[in-house]
């Protein structure tokens, strides 16, 4: 599969600072959320088109391994990676400050249910596939 990597910038906001006066560990997964939405806007195919479609992409593993804070008003990015999308969806996260430097890495994978059944898939549906397939080659 060809390499798709997307970057987007957060700010961390006091309301994500803990008593150390550094992001709460939680909000990382807050932030990779914020990015993955992104990343399936500019796909085509939003939380909300899913639901439309009758599914849903509930997060079945989360892998996360902090490297370095992530101190308040600090700008930092977030370059999210497609790693799979047959079986799975799955996408990797790399959190960087402005200056490149590593903060955190992490992988989720998402599995596809039927909404009205609440029946696990096999495979990701076809006309999500297909946007994925649109969009990297597009990329390309």
């Amino acid at each position: 599969m060809p390499h798709i990597t997307k970057k987007y910038n957060f700010i961390a906001e006091f309301f994500d600072i803990d008593s150390m006066g550094v992001m709460w560990h939680g909000n990382y997964v807050r932030y990779m959320e914020a990015a993955r939405c992104r990343f399936l806007d500019e796909v085509g195919f939003s939380y909300l088109k899913m639901k439309e479609a009758g599914f849903a992409l509930p997060v079945v593993k989360l892998d996360c391994k902090y490297i370095a804070p992530i101190e308040f008003n600090k700008q930092f990015c977030i370059e999210v990676e497609l790693l799979e999308f047959e079986c799975f969806f799955r996408l990797g996260y790399r959190f960087v400050n402005m200056n490149g430097a590593r903060l955190c890495q992490a992988h989720t994978s998402q599995v596809a249910i039927l909404l009205e059944s609440k029946e696990t898939c096999l495979y990701l549906p076809s006309e999500f596939r297909e946007s994925l397939s649109a969009f990297i080659n597009h990329a390309k």
